[in-house]
């Protein structure tokens, strides 16, 4: 587990950068009224690939093991970096720095205090939820504490020490970026949430496989790719984006209001279509989002700007999956405690087989009911 972490620190810097810097080298060559169009194209591709991604994962982990869902992964990259290495071509301006200054000038604290802030806030409360340390164990509260105190030093290297700043605090300060990051955080925690919790609600609660689990987000693929380029034409054809940002944010509380209706009367059309609200919203709110943030900032900062966009985003799709987990988990210890019980009862609240169709718990342990509703 230790080196799927650390294997997913290494793939998570590389895919946040990939959309960081592609984005912006659109952002370099295309007007700002075309930018929506091209936008919605490439999120197209993109939607498409994190739709097939859910059911190709899961059948290559029924057939032929979770190993072949990272190896897969491979040729595919490599092929990647080979169109880019020969077919893109962006003639920069030569600067007066050499790679030494270059480097020197990325933010390294600015990053690390980032890190630790997340991490730890994020780890504090899994250890309460998850591993049932109570908050006033040392572990939680002072992973808690180390949170709070990286994210007050993020602030200020970010404000005063930082020579080129991962999250500029004087583009915090103006209204429309300041709202579009927040924007952007929210509806990222709650789409991603929705990415996360739909496959598991299918494989722990309806016991279903992990192809068929990851075939239930196969219509957020196409959403997304429909709401992308839904809000690029509109913005394209309008010039406008301001009631695209209020449609696109309340799409994603519809789907989240069908989610809490799903119960075991719940019909496959209801199943299948809940989540394609999300998908359509998120993807036209941060494509009108980046327009409008690109808009309202100068040429200089475009970079640093869509930088912010993206930062935003990928937190919250961190606190997307983390928290709701954290809610889910700790919700499911709740119904545990109260329903299985007796001695040896932790053992048995945390094993695999309780949750296998076939479980039966044995007389001392079960009080209430034999499996506990999730």
């Amino acid at each position: 587990m230790e080196w799927l972490i650390a294997a997913r620190a290494v793939a998570g810097m590389g895919g946040g950068g990939i959309m960081t810097v592609s984005s912006i080298v659109v952002t370099d060559l295309i007007p700002l009224k075309q930018r929506g169009l091209y936008q919605g194209c490439a999120n197209i591709l993109f939607g498409a690939g994190a739709g097939l991604g859910g059911p190709l994962g899961g059948f290559l982990n029924d057939r032929l093991g979770w190993r072949w869902a990272f190896l897969i992964q491979a040729p595919l990259l490599l092929l990647s970096y080979t169109i880019v290495l020969f077919k893109v071509n962006v003639h920069l301006p030569t600067l007066p720095q050499t790679n030494w200054e270059k480097v020197k000038r990325i933010d390294y604290l600015g990053s690390l205090t980032l890190v630790c802030a997340v991490g730890c806030s994020l780890l504090g409360i899994s250890l309460n939820t998850s591993e049932e340390l109570p908050w006033t164990h040392p572990a939680v509260w002072g992973l808690l504490a180390v949170g709070a105190v990286s994210a007050a030093l993020f602030v200020a290297v970010e404000k005063w020490v930082a020579v080129q700043p991962v999250m500029p605090m004087r583009l915090l300060t103006r209204r429309t970026p300041f709202f579009v990051a927040l924007t952007n955080l929210f509806v990222s925690i709650s789409a991603f949430s929705g990415l996360y919790n739909v496959p598991l609600y299918f494989a722990a609660v309806r016991l279903t496989t992990a192809t068929e689990s990851g075939m239930h987000l196969l219509p957020n693929s196409i959403a997304l790719s429909i709401g992308s380029l839904f809000s690029g034409w509109m913005m394209r054809r309008s010039g406008k984006y301001w009631l695209l940002n209020l449609f696109g944010a309340f799409l994603p509380i519809v789907s989240s209001t069908l989610f809490a209706t799903w119960s075991a009367r719940t019909s496959d059309f209801h199943l299948w279509f809940d989540i394609t609200p999300s998908g359509f919203g998120h993807s036209s709110l941060i494509t009108s989002t980046l327009i409008a943030l690109i808009a309202s900032v100068d040429r200089a900062d475009l970079a640093v700007a869509t930088g912010i966009s993206y930062l935003f985003r990928t937190t919250g799709q961190v606190l997307g999956v983390s928290l709701s987990s954290a809610v889910v988990q700790g919700l499911l210890n709740k119904y545990l405690h109260e329903r299985i019980t007796g001695p040896g009862s932790r053992e048995v609240r945390f094993s695999p087989s309780l949750f296998h169709p076939s479980a039966v718990l044995p007389p001392q342990h079960s009080t209430n009911a034999v499996r506990p509703p999730l």
